[in-house]
């Protein structure tokens, strides 16, 4: 198959918090959409500098990662077991290359890692792989357990519940036509320990 570079008129970057289930309140959904607006404008304005577009996407997850609203980074849902296990992709259009983390722990930022593993020649690592890489560019261990996910979980356990929050993302084309996209996720609340996420 052969892809073509096309220009864009102008650059393109979305994001997105990630699907949610119809058990997710409307105060919930609502805080959702107000913050999307404040996470797109520094990813947007990197866009507009030239900043690389790898860099744009990574950010843009990023910011996804630090509320506890989306289920990424600090805001991942719990397995079964209480342990967030989390898992990030990115994918660099114009060098067809993809790099993964799966089942990462102990981290709030597993879009960091993915953007690290852009330059090597192994490109997807499962949960020691990722601690180990981690410990290599510098970041320190964090909980991605946020109080409220704490609480949720328990009230899982105890009720019976279950909540569905989607993968978080970003998709941006650059004025040049470079196509990139990073995803991150917390996976799948009460499920079975080390379920692999998308």
């Amino acid at each position: 198959m052969k892809f073509e570079r096309v220009a864009a008129k102008a650059p393109i970057l979305v994001i997105h918090g990630g699907a949610i289930s119809a058990s997710i309140s409307q105060e919930k959904i609502e805080q959702r959409n107000r913050i999307l607006p404040e996470i797109l404008k520094p990813a947007w304005k990197m866009l507009q500098d030239g900043d690389t577009i790898l860099d744009v996407v990574v950010q843009a997850v990023h910011l996804l990662e630090e509320d506890d609203l989306f289920n990424a980074g600090y805001g991942s849902t719990l397995q079964s077991d209480g342990l967030a296990r989390l898992s990030a992709s990115l994918m660099d259009g114009s060098k067809q290359r993809a790099s993964v983390v799966a089942l990462a722990t102990h981290m709030i930022h597993p879009s960091q890692l993915v953007y690290a593993l852009q330059s090597r020649q192994s490109r997807m690592l499962g949960p020691l792989g990722a601690q180990l890489l981690a410990r290599e560019v510098g970041m320190k261990p964090e909980s991605p357990i946020s109080d409220r996910k704490a609480r949720q979980w328990l009230e899982n356990q105890l009720e019976g519940k279950h909540e569905v929050y989607g993968t978080v993302g970003a998709v941006a084309l650059d004025a040049r036509g470079n196509l990139a996209a990073c995803t991150s996720t917390g996976g799948t609340s009460t499920c079975f320990p080390d379920r692999m996420s998308d």
